[in-house]
């Protein structure tokens, strides 16, 4: 599941998961509602990376940050509507 959107059965599918395949990771969901099942820990931060959790029994990622815009003029068709989180020139 992506940041806990139509995320349900979240422990049951994890489980379900692992028992199909037990030599794969599993990430119960990227990004939200964390559960202390799986795998993997996958935390999302923006706009600058940063490891805000921590889990011992599992791997911690940073699965996404970012959202950096870098308003090129040169190469956008409407520069006056670039998006990001933060901007730089």
């Amino acid at each position: 599941f992506n940041e806990a959107w139509g995320q349900f059965k979240t422990q049951e599918i994890t489980e379900w998961t692992k028992q199909y395949d037990p030599t794969r990771l599993v990430n119960p969901a990227s990004g939200g509602n964390h559960y202390t099942i799986g795998d993997i820990l996958d935390l999302h931060h923006y706009p600058h990376p940063e490891m805000f959790l921590y889990d011992a029994q599992r791997a911690t990622v940073l699965g996404e940050y970012g959202g950096i815009g870098w308003a090129n003029k040169e190469h956008l068709w409407e520069p006056d509507r670039n998006w990001g989180y933060v901007q730089f020139n």
